[in-house]
Order: C-alpha cells, then sequence, then structure tokens
C-alpha cells in the first residue's frame, strides 16, 4: 500500500486592500460540481507546497472561495481573517501546482465573505453575492476575474443581495445561484441576471447538482424553525422552471451531495435524524433510496467528487469549538465509506479543490492552529 500522502505549508498572504466591517459556516465549502476527466497522459510531477519567502506576511482565510482555473492553478479570493472580528477581505491569491508557490493577483472590487465563485466557460470567473459587513445585509453586487490579465472588472448585479449561497454553472454556460428560496440565473453572454424563484420555503444552506441530462437537483437546505427541509426540487435550464420531485427520506442541511458515476446523485451528512445520514436520488424515477451511512457524524465540512465519481469529505465540527481533521469517502455508487487518514490540521469551514494531478488542495477554514494553513490531501494514500 502506497504512504499516506499529506503535505502540509501555508498560504502566503498578499494584503491588498481591506475594510472593516457572522456566519458559523461556509455553505461554499460543500459546493460541489462534477469534476471534468482526469487529463491523459504522463502525470504531472508534484511537489511538495513550500512557503513563500514573504512568510513574515501571512494571512488567514474563512468565508473564502477556492476556484480552479483552466491552466490548473486555483484562485482563492476574499472571505474574513477572524470569525469574532468578522472583517470582510478583497485579497486574492493564485496558488501554482507546478511551483507549489502562492502568488499575488489583483484585488476584488470590494471586500467579501460568504460569496460564491463559479469558473465561466471562458475562463473567466464569476464572484458574487456575499456579505461585506458584520451586519450580514447580503450583497448584490457580482464581478468577474480575468486570469490572463489578473484583474477584475464588474458584471450585472443580481435582484437582490445573498450570502452563503450555492451555485453551479449550466451546461449553457449560464450560472444558477441559490440562497434561502430565491434564485438568480446568470446569463455569461449578457452579463444579465433573471429571478427564478423555486418552489419551497428554506434556509441556506442547500446543495445544487448538475444531472447527467442537464437539469439541476437543488435538495435540503436549514429551516427558520427546526432542523432542516427535505424538499427537493429540479431546475430546466431549458423551460427555465421549478418542478418539485420527490422528498428526500430525512431533513438535510450543509450536507454533502454529489453526481455518482451512475447518474444517481449521493447526498449525505447534515440529517435531522442522524448526521450519519445518507441517501440517493434517481432522476429517472424522480424518487430517494436509502444509502450507506457516513462513519463520522459533523458539520461544515467540505465535500469533493472526484474523478471516479466517488465523494470525498474532510475535516468539519463536531461542536461549537470541536475541529475535526477526520477525513472519509465514498465508493463510486455512493453505497460505503471508508476512513482515511486524518489531515494534519482539524478544521472547519475550509475549501477542498481537487486539481488536475487529483491530489485535493485545503486552504485556510476555521483550523486548530493557524488559520493560513494549507494541504495536499493524497484520496488514494493509505
Amino acid at each position: 500500500m502506497r504512504a499516506r500522502s499529506l503535505i502540509a505549508t501555508s498560504v502566503v498572504a498578499l494584503l491588498a486592500a481591506c475594510s472593516t466591517t457572522p456566519s458559523p459556516t461556509n455553505p461554499a465549502a460543500t459546493h460541489l460540481e462534477t469534476p471534468t476527466a482526469a487529463p491523459t497522459g504522463a502525470s504531472p510531477t508534484i511537489v511538495a507546497p513550500t512557503p513563500s519567502s514573504a512568510a513574515n506576511v501571512i494571512l488567514p482565510f474563512l468565508g473564502h472561495t477556492a476556484t480552479l482555473l483552466r491552466d490548473g492553478r486555483v484562485l482563492v479570493a476574499g472571505g474574513v481573517t477572524d470569525w469574532d472580528a468578522y472583517a470582510p477581505i478583497a485579497t486574492a491569491e493564485l496558488y501554482d501546482p507546478a511551483t507549489s508557490q502562492w502568488t499575488p493577483t489583483g484585488t476584488m472590487l470590494g471586500p467579501r465573505s460568504g460569496h460564491v465563485a463559479v469558473l465561466l466557460a471562458d475562463g473567466k470567473v464569476l464572484v458574487a453575492g456575499g456579505d461585506a459587513t458584520r451586519a450580514g445585509d447580503g450583497l448584490a453586487t457580482a464581478e468577474l476575474y480575468d486570469p490572463t490579465a489578473g484583474s477584475w472588472s464588474s458584471t450585472g448585479a443580481m435582484a437582490a443581495g445573498q450570502s452563503w449561497l450555492a451555485a453551479v454553472r449550466l451546461a449553457s454556460g449560464d450560472v444558477l445561484e441559490v440562497s434561502q428560496n430565491h434564485a438568480e440565473v446568470y446569463d455569461a453572454t449578457t452579463g444579465a441576471w433573471k429571478a427564478i424563484r423555486p418552489n419551497a420555503d428554506r434556509g441556506n444552506f442547500s446543495t445544487l447538482t448538475v444531472l447527467a441530462d442537464g437539469r439541476v437537483l437543488l435538495a435540503g437546505g436549514g429551516q427558520r424553525e427546526g432542523c432542516a427541509v427535505a424538499d427537493a426540487e429540479l431546475y430546466d435550464p431549458a423551460r427555465r422552471t421549478w418542478t418539485v420531485t420527490g422528498r428526500m427520506l430525512d431533513g438535510h442541511a450543509g450536507q454533502a451531495a454529489g453526481l455518482l458515476a451512475n447518474g444517481l446523485v449521493l447526498v449525505a451528512g447534515g440529517g435531522c435524524e442522524s448526521g450519519t445520514t445518507a441517501e440517493q436520488y434517481d432522476p429517472v424515477s424522480g424518487t430517494w433510496d436509502a444509502s450507506g451511512s457516513m462513519l463520522v457524524a459533523g458539520g461544515d465540512f467540505t465535500t469533493t467528487s472526484l474523478f471516479d465519481g466517488r465523494v470525498l469529505v474532510l475535516g468539519g465540527s463536531a461542536g461549537a469549538s470541536d475541529r475535526l481533521a477526520y477525513a472519509e469517502m465514498s465508493d463510486p455508487l455512493g453505497s460505503a465509506w471508508t476512513a482515511l487518514p486524518n489531515m494534519d490540521v482539524a478544521r472547519a469551514s475550509h475549501t477542498a479543490t481537487l486539481l488536475r494531478s487529483g491530489l485535493v488542495l485545503v486552504v485556510g477554514g476555521d483550523a486548530v492552529g493557524s488559520t493560513a494553513s494549507t494541504e495536499l490531501f493524497d484520496p488514494e494514500a493509505r
């Protein structure tokens, strides 16, 4: 068996324009898109990340986003440096797997945390929503990052301010975002947004999963009174309509969700009855069936869909102050879970990004120790 491969490093902070001005979780951490196929040809050389020479300027990241660019680099943007102070920042950094270095890039047009970031078909990154102050009123503004120029530009604003939202790119190239009972679609060609409210009333922490036929499954979410909703809906991009589909067996909020190799959708964790509850959705029948339960209950974890359809869960919290270094992974059909070697750092509300090499870049979060730490996690190590 291969030796465990987990490499810790430090995020080099590139402190740019910061602005003054809570959210206990990071729904972006559970946001998950089906990855593109693994690259063909020889595997790239993996270089262990090392601290930059500017290691004395270290900026922690919480409530940030991490987006894999088309050239294989990772864009980390926004967030806060401390949950208690909650002063969102506009800083952005790039991680290059080829050099294992962090470098500065253009500062966002404004500070934000609890926002969403989605890679567009043209290679730019759409960043939308979030909070700019402790008040948590939600931002309606959106901006675009150009990796070639390393700069940001404004684009159309949403109809309403949103924070701690979920978003996915549709087959058309447009972007669907959902926050509580509000949803909008971003037209990647015109830069305009159109509101398309779902049917069910739900809180934050729902998940969006793009199905094989292009429809999008919206599942779960918090409840203003009670635990979580069990409602699920389907968005049809061709008709621009929502349709109610089968209810989940249990309410889920902040759950893991991923498209499996067989076309079913796995939803796990964040359940009302049990934090380890898992179930699968069949898009053909529109029904849910029980699946193998997760091994450890928790919240604020990340979920990453691997190239073969397996779902990787990292970290999280088991209580108000208990952070987890735990890792587990489903099989390709989502029927069973396997425990993996722990991360080096216990953390929650971090990000976990699948690199082209198959390694997972874990960044920041509410961690035990330095929240500026990063790790490269190898799902294949035992």
